[in-house]
């Protein structure tokens, strides 16, 4: 009886691995992100690089799909490569708000326009990775750059 026991266990063991490895793995789960900084982000913009991202929130998504984010042939071409949300609520297509993310004491108008584009980008295009100031490998170099120089 033992035998039949180990084996039952098995197969719900390797059922849970499966089901837990496809859960935790799948696109949009931040185990399957990539971090970008505003400089890394920027080449993404369908002319340094086939592929055009462009971040709204933090969020970087991939846009490559749509023509109108290309550089250099795009109506929305300007967002490439940047973080775009304070730039997209105000409205600015000429790129002076680009890299600012939304005040925190956005009117109830702007919220609501955030908001919007917000739920636009996360259902429309495939979430690819976060915008950091800088990445991990970065800050621990520093950090350890300092202290020895703090010897």
């Amino acid at each position: 009886m033992k035998p039949l026991y180990l084996i039952v266990f098995s197969i719900l063991g390797l059922f849970g691995f499966f089901r837990l490895r496809s859960f935790l793995f799948r696109p949009g789960t931040i185990l399957n992100q990539i971090a970008f900084t505003p400089e890394t982000l920027k080449p993404f913009n369908g002319q340094d690089h086939p592929e055009v991202y462009l971040s709204y929130n933090r969020k970087v998504y991939n846009v490559s799909s749509v023509g109108h984010y290309t550089k250099g042939s795009g109506s929305y071409a300007i967002f490439s490569g940047h973080e775009m949300a304070w730039a997209l609520v105000k409205s600015d297509m000429e790129g002076k708000l680009l890299g600012q993310l939304p005040p925190a004491d956005m009117t109830a108008e702007e919220k609501g326009t955030f908001e919007h584009w917000e739920q636009f980008y996360q259902n429309k295009y495939p979430k690819i990775g976060y915008l950091v100031d800088e990445l991990p490998e970065k800050s621990e170099k520093k950090t350890e750059e300092q202290s020895s120089g703090d010897l």
